[in-house]
């Protein structure tokens, strides 16, 4: 007796269209569904990646900004530390210049008397500035700020002067200067 599956020439209904060993294939309704889900799977990814870097970014923007307020923070809006001062000679002893320093010059709240002690190692210098630069041409090399060195004794009453120091001077009026400057 012969199998009746054998003795047919008709294909069964799994082999219909496909040699035998063959998985059957999706149809291509089925590959554009799959495609659509992962592109809209990646748009999604996209968007919850960039929600979160925005909000990564303002929270480290926010630490940035309260370490920076934090250490500059300074109340009355002047930088923490200056070394200078400058503004007129108003008196002169053997040990001390004293100098009216405008606030408008200076980093002070208001025009303010300042002494600059001074010791033999204290430099004196004199920096001349010229009114014009009518003597220069545009790209020319040459001394357009001269200096020259002082003693204590050259220096006279309603000189301008800058006052530099070894240390902070914020919130001193008196303090030793490594270098007082002349402008003549």
């Amino acid at each position: 007796m012969q199998n009746n599956n054998s003795s047919n020439n008709v294909p069964s209904q799994q082999t219909m269209g496909q040699p035998q060993g063959q998985p059957s294939q999706p149809s291509r309704g089925s590959k554009k569904n799959v495609w659509v889900l992962v592109i809209i799977l990646i748009v999604l990814l996209l968007i919850v990646w960039g929600i979160y870097a925005m909000m990564n970014k303002s929270e480290q923007n926010e630490e940035i900004n309260n370490v920076v307020v934090n250490k500059e923070k300074v109340d009355d809006g002047f930088p923490k530390e200056f070394f200078s001062y400058s503004g007129s000679v108003v008196s002169i002893t053997d040990s001390a210049i004293v100098l009216n320093a405008p606030a408008s010059k200076n980093y002070l709240q208001q025009d303010t008397r300042i002494t600059a002690k001074f010791d033999d190692q204290t430099v004196f210098s004199k920096i001349i500035i010229p009114q014009t630069t009518s003597g220069f041409k545009p790209g020319q090399s040459g001394k357009l700020f001269l200096r020259e060195d002082l003693t204590a004794d050259e220096v006279k009453i309603g000189d301008q002067v800058t006052v530099i120091a070894f240390e902070n001077v914020k919130g001193k009026t008196e303090f030793l200067a490594k270098k007082i400057e002349v402008k003549k």
